[in-house]
C-alpha cells in the first residue's frame, strides 16, 4: 500500500515513516498525498536558513552586512521553481550584495553560488526546492504551492512581509504566477 509510484519516494525517509504509521492509523488519506504532491509541503522540511552558507555575512566591522541577502537567497531556494526563478535568485544575490559597498565580494559570491551546483557534495538545506523534499524538478510552482508555502512561513520569526513579498515576486511572470 505504500510503496505508491515516486512522489513519496522524494520526501525523506523519516517522514516516510511518519506517512506510513499515520495511513495505517487512518490519519492519512494516501490515495490523496499521492495524487497530490503539493500536499506533501504539509510533511516537507520547514525553512530553516542557513544564511551564506560556508561564507563570512559580513565584514570584520560589520559582520551582518549582507547576512539579509543570504537570508532572502536561502528562502528562495526553499521555495524553488524554474531554472529561471534559480538564476533570479543568485542575480538578486549578486545586486544585493553589490547595493552593501562591495561588488567584488558580490561576484565571487554569485560565482561560486552558480558553481555550487556543480559541486559533489550536496547539503539537503541548500538544494533548490528543499521545501518539497530531495531531488525536486525545476518548475514554475502551482498557486496551491505557492499558497502553501506563504502558510508555512507566515509565523517564521526570521521572515519578515517584505520577503513574502519578495517572494512572491519571484514567482510571478508578468504579473501573473508562472503556472
Amino acid at each position: 500500500m505504500f510503496g505508491r509510484g515516486n512522489v513519496l519516494d522524494s520526501i525523506p525517509p523519516i517522514l516516510q515513516l511518519w506517512v506510513r504509521m499515520s495511513t495505517e492509523h487512518g490519519i492519512v488519506d494516501i490515495e490523496r498525498l499521492t495524487t497530490m504532491p503539493e500536499l506533501l509541503i504539509l510533511f516537507a522540511l520547514s525553512f530553516s536558513p542557513d544564511g551564506c552558507t560556508l561564507f563570512p555575512e559580513g565584514t570584520p566591522s560589520k559582520p551582518s552586512l549582507w547576512a539579509h541577502c543570504c537570508l532572502e537567497h536561502d528562502l528562495f531556494y526553499w521555495a524553488g521553481g524554474s531554472h529561471q526563478q534559480r538564476l533570479k535568485a543568485d542575480r538578486n544575490l549578486h545586486q544585493c550584495v553589490a547595493e552593501t559597498g562591495h561588488p567584488a565580494l558580490a561576484r565571487l559570491i554569485y560565482a561560486s553560488v552558480r558553481l555550487g551546483r556543480f559541486s559533489p557534495v550536496k547539503f539537503d538545506s541548500q538544494r533548490w526546492g528543499n521545501a518539497w523534499g530531495r531531488k525536486t524538478p525545476y518548475r514554475a510552482l502551482s498557486e496551491e504551492q505557492i499558497t502553501l508555502i506563504i502558510e508555512k512561513l507566515e509565523y517564521h520569526p526570521q521572515v519578515t512581509e517584505d520577503f513574502i513579498y519578495k517572494l512572491i515576486e519571484s514567482l510571478s511572470c508578468d504579473g501573473k504566477i508562472c503556472i
